[in-house]
């Protein structure tokens, strides 16, 4: 029920937001939407704050074997967990043998 709450709750902040934006034609409503998604990112999505930038990090082939999770860069709150390294995984299955999706 939460999961479906936060995407209907921002669709609903988004349609009151744009609304005020319309209201002021000096209003920039990208600009509106960044600083309202920022304010209110813990409340829809569980982060703490959104990234500043896109990250420009590389690593090496070495390091992310190492590594794989240093092949992310997540928004504070947010925690990655590697299922697997491999690179021959096929498609999932369900218990009873079809392929899951």
């Amino acid at each position: 029920m939460q999961k479906m709450f936060a995407p209907l709750a921002a669709a609903a902040l988004m349609f009151a937001a744009s609304a005020d934006a319309r209201a002021d034609s000096n209003n920039d409503f990208g600009l509106f939407r960044e600083r309202l998604l920022n304010d209110r990112a813990e409340q829809l999505f569980g982060v703490h704050r959104p990234l500043a930038a896109s990250s420009r990090e590389s690593i090496t082939a070495a390091e992310a074997n190492r590594d794989p999770t240093a092949l992310v860069t997540l928004a504070g709150g947010l925690r990655a967990h590697v299922v697997s390294a491999a690179t021959h995984l096929g498609p999932q299955r369900r218990h009873d043998g079809a392929l899951a999706g």
